[in-house]
């Protein structure tokens, strides 16, 4: 995956060979229907009237909005999904068999993003995914004298461990990050 800003923490996957800079695509199921999410009151917010579509295979599903690129990469260890805005922002799903520590997972990528910026400051928000607490990470950082941040999420499926990073430069994040949080919400794994 290609990033507009040449920012992107591409040590992050938790021990395993990956980066967002995937230069194929792998086929996967899209379905081209228009999905609007009216559960939010603020009518000048994007993602009210951005029309997503629906991505599904490898055991997930989830809605993404429509013009951002979605790739795909699997392996024996993992799979990563990626969904690129037309500018700086993208959205990433790491699923990696059996499960793994949360807390290993943070603190993997966190290090990684020590080692590629030496300025970062984190947070440890409170997040609920599908109802349910997870470990969860808010990353400042700076990268091209642009200020950026970097959400993460780590949770367990059934019987996966998974890991979401969105990221953006902050002028893009006020944008978009409602429609990535949207991402997030609209995520369901199936049993594999």
């Amino acid at each position: 995956m290609k990033h507009h800003d040449g920012c992107g923490c591409h040590d992050h996957d938790h021990d395993h060979d990956h980066d967002h800079d995937h230069d194929h695509d792998h086929d996967h199921d899209h379905d081209s229907h228009h999905h609007h999410d009216h559960d939010h009151s603020d009518p000048t917010n994007e993602s009210v009237t951005q029309n997503t579509v629906s991505y599904a295979g490898n055991g997930i599903r989830f809605f993404y909005p429509e013009g951002w690129e979605v790739q795909e990469e699997s392996n024996d260890e993992q799979t990563m999904i990626t969904v690129q805005s037309p500018a700086t922002a993208y959205w990433s799903l790491s699923l990696f068999e059996g499960h793994h520590d949360p807390e290993e997972i943070a603190e993997s990528v966190l290090r990684a993003y020590r080692e590629t910026y030496s300025d970062i400051e984190v947070q440890e928000p409170d997040v609920l995914v599908q109802g349910i607490p997870v470990v969860a990470r808010e990353i400042d950082f700076v990268c091209v004298e642009m200020v950026s941040t970097a959400s993460l999420i780590i949770f367990h499926t059934e019987k996966q461990t998974a890991l979401v990073i969105f990221q953006a430069e902050d002028r893009e994040m006020e944008r978009v990050r409602e429609m990535m949080e949207d991402i997030t919400r609209s995520l369901s794994c199936d049993p594999a």
